[in-house]
């Protein structure tokens, strides 16, 4: 089966990056293949928040209440410990790449950006884990057949946790991000 989810998400930054980098908003698109209860996907975190503080990185700084982009595209595993007519919950875990950086010269439509921005582009590999509960609105077979067709539409709920690695690059940057989305999945799966 094949499934594809819209989100709205929302986090919480853990350690320095709370204090110096405000909550991130934004959307969340995955898509995933699913084969005996086991879910392979990719998906793609977009968000935005302002600079909560100053960051510093080879003598420039990027300003206090600076716009910041969250890029965050990632390979995830899971496994259904629960799929019925209602309701499927599976926990996952996550791999992926998390950038952070001001937003570049076409994001922007005022004046143009510092060439030092160039500085503040922040990437590297990150582990996670997730929680995602789909409630089913709408099976698209009859419940007779609800055991070779698992096709449905539900409201997805994902709650997650993110290990990042910036501070590496930059002290202030030290943190990890607990999120939570919510949306809209789309799953079609038939034995026919």
């Amino acid at each position: 089966g094949f499934g594809l989810d819209i989100l709205i998400t929302s986090g919480r930054w853990r350690d320095e990056l709370e204090r110096n980098v405000r909550s991130p908003y934004g959307f969340d698109i995955g898509f995933a293949y699913w084969i005996k209860r086991w879910n392979i996907g990719v998906r793609c975190n977009f968000s935005w928040q302002k600079l909560e503080r100053s960051i510093y990185q080879n003598s420039f700084e990027w300003p206090k209440n600076d716009p910041t982009s969250l890029i965050m595209p990632e390979l995830e595993l899971g496994y259904d410990l629960l799929n019925n007519q209602k309701i499927r919950f599976f926990p996952s875990i996550i791999g992926g790449i998390s950038i952070l950086k001001p937003p570049g010269a076409d994001e922007t439509e005022d004046e143009p950006l510092p060439e030092y921005y160039s500085d503040f582009y922040f990437i590297k590999g990150f582990l996670g884990a997730s929680l995602t509960a789909d409630v089913k609105i709408r099976n698209f077979a009859d419940p007779a057949e609800w055991k070779s067709n698992k096709s449905y539409m539900g409201a997805r709920i994902r709650v997650g946790y993110n290990w990042l690695n910036w501070e590496s690059d930059n002290p202030a940057l030290n943190g990890d991000l607990f999120y939570f989305a919510i949306g809209i999945n789309l799953f079609g799966h038939s034995f026919d």
